[in-house]
């Protein structure tokens, strides 16, 4: 009776796994390059305060220069894994293939806008 019983588990929670997936539209190349892109641009906007004031701070101070290096590692870290969950397998991956749509204005525009619209951040007052 157990093994029936776990059986019948393992079968349906196999079965959710499967239909979980099922319906879910993969997004395409471009798409997670916006994604990406975007989500690594809030991290980076949301830290910068932080990485300035420890810079600042830094300053003749070997603690504290010592603690703005492991930030700057940690946030590196997260933009790591940021790339690696939209599918990319670092951010060199990311850079390399995002190349083909250097010169392509009406995306750069879609990923600027997204930036804006998620983070508040404006790459174009920011020079970028």
């Amino acid at each position: 009776m157990q093994k029936r019983l776990f059986a019948g588990v393992l079968l349906m929670s196999l079965a959710l796994v499967f239909f979980a997936g099922c319906g879910k539209k993969a997004k395409s190349e471009k798409e997670r390059i916006k994604d990406a892109t975007v989500e690594v641009s809030c991290q980076v906007m949301k830290e910068m305060e932080t990485l300035m004031t420890a810079a600042l701070g830094a300053m003749g101070d070997e603690s504290a220069a010592a603690e703005l290096e492991t930030k700057g590692k940690a946030l590196e870290a997260k933009m790591e894994e940021i790339v690696k969950k939209h599918g990319f397998e670092s951010s060199d991956q990311l850079k390399e293939i995002g190349k083909k749509y250097e010169a392509d204005k009406a995306f750069e525009d879609e990923v600027k806008k997204a930036v804006k619209d998620k983070c508040g951040f404006d790459l174009d007052a920011a020079g970028a």
